[in-house]
């Protein structure tokens, strides 16, 4: 419900620096930025939507050059986010931007960055919603499947396994833009025949992620335990990562990856809601759980899957577990069928989930954190 500015589409450096300027003269904003500490890293939307190396599924005819608006869009960012390069010394390509932070020894937090020398996305004319395409297409699996295309330049990814091999720390945290976990959408979710994947994810770039999932397993107790920390998809997540998957679903578990809400953009409420518009909150809640549900059913390492909520998650750390606690807007009703444009609607504590050290998969907690007693920052 905000007045954009600039009106348009940002394509330029004074676009670019306008919207972000847009954005941090909002009290919220400004109020949480003078709180804390903030460790960012940009994805796809800094520049455009679906962002790959050599341009954007929404960089169009008349926008001009790509490369000079990624610069732009770049430039912008590291002028009015919180964020420091790191000084360039481990071998990348571009610009690096990956970092990783070292919290004593307790944990350390790799951060990745995924969108300057991504492989384009694999692409079907049979998509029924952007970037999703069905798996069994010789030639789109061919794409998913070619050891060429990467998500992480290559050497990032061996940057990031090297971390990941360290040891001496109970945990190994990784900040990432787009699900590592498999995820695999019954076409019937969709309403549609066959099966389907995100290809703007790690499913889209399978070489890269059975490398990632494939390292993990190799890892042995003394190395620590790897959680990844997502967002992206707007809504909640938590998820095993399997390897060795059965016919029957059974898996090994290489690690968990807890997935953040989205704020404000459209999650998989919305996006019934979008398919059938007349449909009153309350049965489009009920079809939401339902999607959730067989999406769950078909991936039972998702052993947790909100599509309504949004809001934010707490991640609390500790030698003996990593903790999630999620928080969510109210449930819609006919009455309030979105919360977001609610003044008033205030997130609330909605779950928790854990990684216990050593077991490298996702159980139920308790209860919320709360309060901690030694304050951590």
């Amino acid at each position: 419900m905000r007045d954009h500015q600039p009106e348009g589409e940002t394509i330029d450096l004074e676009g670019y620096r306008l919207r972000h300027a847009l954005h941090k003269a909002d009290p919220d904003a400004q109020e949480a930025h003078a709180a804390l500490p903030w460790i960012t890293i940009f994805d796809d939307h800094e520049v455009t939507n679906n962002a790959w190396a050599d341009g954007a599924q929404n960089h169009q005819a008349g926008e001009g050059d790509y490369q000079a608006r990624r610069e732009a869009a770049l430039k912008a960012y590291l002028e009015w986010m919180p964020f420091r390069l790191p000084d360039q010394s481990a071998p990348h390509r571009g610009t690096q931007f990956f970092k990783r932070f070292t919290f004593g020894a307790l944990a350390d937090l790799s951060v990745l960055e995924t969108r300057q020398n991504r492989a384009e996305q694999a692409t079907s004319p049979l998509s029924p919603i952007d970037g999703f395409i069905p798996l069994g297409n010789p030639a789109t699996d061919a794409v998913i499947a070619d050891p060429d295309r990467h998500l992480a330049e290559p050497e990032q990814l061996q940057w990031l396994k090297d971390g990941l091999a360290a040891q001496g720390r109970p945990w190994h945290l990784l900040g990432n833009q787009v699900m590592v976990t498999p995820v695999r959408y019954p076409g019937a979710a969709l309403g549609l025949s066959g099966t389907f994947i995100n290809a703007d994810q790690w499913d889209g770039y399978a070489v890269d992620q059975a490398a990632l999932l494939g390292h993990l397993a190799t890892q042995p107790a003394s190395s620590g335990d790897a959680v990844v920390l997502t967002g992206d998809i707007h809504s909640s997540w938590g998820a095993d990562l399997p390897v060795a998957v059965g016919p029957t679903g059974t898996y090994t578990p290489v690690g968990v990856e807890f997935v953040t809400p989205s704020v404000t953009s459209d999650g998989f409420y919305e996006i019934v809601r979008s398919f059938f518009p007349g449909l009153p909150a309350e049965a489009a809640v009920g079809a939401t759980g339902q999607v959730t549900g067989v999406v769950q059913k078909a991936n039972p390492w998702v052993r947790y899957l909100n599509g309504i909520g949004h809001g934010y998650t707490v991640i609390d750390v500790t030698p003996e577990r990593v903790q999630a606690d999620f928080h969510h807007t109210p449930v819609p009703t006919s009455a309030a069928p979105d919360p977001r444009i609610d003044p008033d609607a205030m997130p609330v504590y909605a779950a928790s989930l854990q990684t216990v050290a050593g077991s490298r998969r996702v159980s139920t907690a308790s209860g919320p954190v709360g309060p901690r007693a030694d304050e951590p920052a």
